[in-house]
């Protein structure tokens, strides 16, 4: 079942889209019309998301962004889908847990 993201989602969404990369326009531009359409089993705050624009993507996730938390305790990935959409936001194990705050993100290189 989809829903909407919460103001946190999106606060972490835009930090994490606001790399200067080749792809960062259309991705930023996709962000008000994104949708939560997944979220993961073990209960961290991992989940997946679409953009209502388009057909659904397929699960073929590749890796854009990585970030941790200032305290480095959380690794997080924004993963694009086959279609060069934004996918999913996964929280990394070991340290799968809660979503940092968009202020406490360091991109990571």
């Amino acid at each position: 079942m989809e829903r909407p993201l919460t103001d946190h989602e999106m606060e972490v969404l835009r930090r994490l889209t606001a790399v200067d990369k080749p792809e960062a326009p259309a991705v930023r531009a996709s962000l008000n019309y994104l949708v939560v359409d997944d979220e993961c089993d073990c209960g961290c705050d991992s989940f997946g998301m679409r953009d209502t624009r388009f057909p659904q993507q397929d699960h073929h996730l590749q890796s854009w962004v990585d970030a941790r938390s200032a305290d480095g305790v959380t690794t997080l990935g924004l993963l694009l889908g086959s279609d060069g959409r934004l996918k999913y936001l996964d929280i990394y194990t070991p340290n799968q847990g809660h979503l940092p705050t968009a202020e406490d993100l360091e991109i990571l290189p």
